[in-house]
């Protein structure tokens, strides 16, 4: 089991140029070529080894349903060494995306687009009667407070629940990204089922969540997730979140077959709104083209592509 876990992360070890915290290789000095190519095979690899259920020892082995949340709330002086250590158990638990590079030939069959706000990416725990939030770091964002969340609160104390989320400070608002447990854990599942379990089960048994109160101390809202076919239209759209508060950071795409992994995943990529003309040739609202660094060029011509 260890070879074979050991094996599976070094063939996955994703180009530094994908790091969507660096400029997207399209607009930089990186050749295209061998970029697209690698991106593409590493692509229909996790695909292959996600129907395989190989992620599923990669999950298991890192041991993320079997942390006890108890120790969080240790914070006098003896137990704070311990409480450090604690974090560090949700450090790298959350999925990270690709730049966009190899457009997928099946991007109108098989992915689906999420138009993401700017915030702080946070890991949400919701156990024993309590809430918490975590950053990609593990550190603690919250350390403790009430929600309407399945296990998140003295009312709401059944269950346990983990999301995938983005805090915006501005409105106390967490964006719910994606979803690893609800009672049951979803890491396994595919994107697109994940998706629609989240939103059935929070329109139906905590819609008051969306409600900011005493015992849900931070609204909880549900991103969109929806097929390729419809962000053109959506993209033209401005602002998407009500008065532009918060602003829009970005797109994710995922393939509606791609588990939820913690690391980097080809199977979940992103692009800046103001990216969509050149490399999809999505039109999009004037509002996000101001949103383009003067150090961007306009546009790459095809020829040059085709020269890498």
């Amino acid at each position: 089991m260890e070879e074979l876990i050991a094996g599976f992360v070094s063939s996955h070890i994703t180009l530094d140029e994908a790091d969507v915290s660096l400029i997207h290789p399209r607009y930089s000095q990186y050749k295209l070529k061998s970029l697209v190519s690698s991106q593409e095979k590493r692509r229909n690899l996790w695909l292959k080894e996600h129907k395989e259920k190989r992620f599923d020892h990669l999950n298991l082995q890192r041991g993320l349903f079997d942390i006890d949340d108890d120790s969080s709330m240790d914070v006098d002086g003896k137990k704070e060494k311990h409480k450090k250590l604690y974090y560090s158990e949700y450090k790298g638990y959350l999925m990270l995306s690709e730049w966009l590079i190899a457009i997928p030939d099946d991007i109108n069959q098989n992915w689906l687009c999420t138009i993401c706000p700017e915030g702080k990416r946070a890991l949400v725990i919701a156990a024993k009667g309590r809430t918490s939030a975590y950053g990609r770091n593990g550190a603690s964002i919250f350390s403790s407070f009430p929600s309407w969340l399945p296990g998140g609160s003295k009312l709401a104390n059944r269950g346990k629940t983990m999301l995938d989320t983005i805090f915006d400070f501005s409105n106390s608002t967490f964006y719910i990204l994606d979803i690893l447990q609800w009672s049951i854990e979803t890491v396994g599942l595919e994107a697109e089922m994940r998706f629609y379990w989240m939103a059935t089960k929070i329109s139906e048994d905590v819609p008051q969540i969306k409600d900011q109160c005493t015992t849900n101390k931070f609204k909880f809202v549900t991103l969109d997730h929806f097929p390729y076919s419809q962000l053109a239209e959506k993209m033209l759209v401005h602002p998407i979140f009500a008065g532009n508060t918060p602003k829009v950071d970005g797109i994710l795409f995922y393939h509606r077959e791609g588990c939820y992994v913690h690391t980097r995943s080809p199977l979940v990529t992103w692009l800046k709104p103001f990216m969509l003309p050149d490399i999809l040739n999505i039109p999009v609202a004037p509002e996000y083209l101001l949103e383009k660094p003067p150090d961007y060029p306009n546009k790459m011509e095809a020829e040059d592509i085709q020269n890498t």
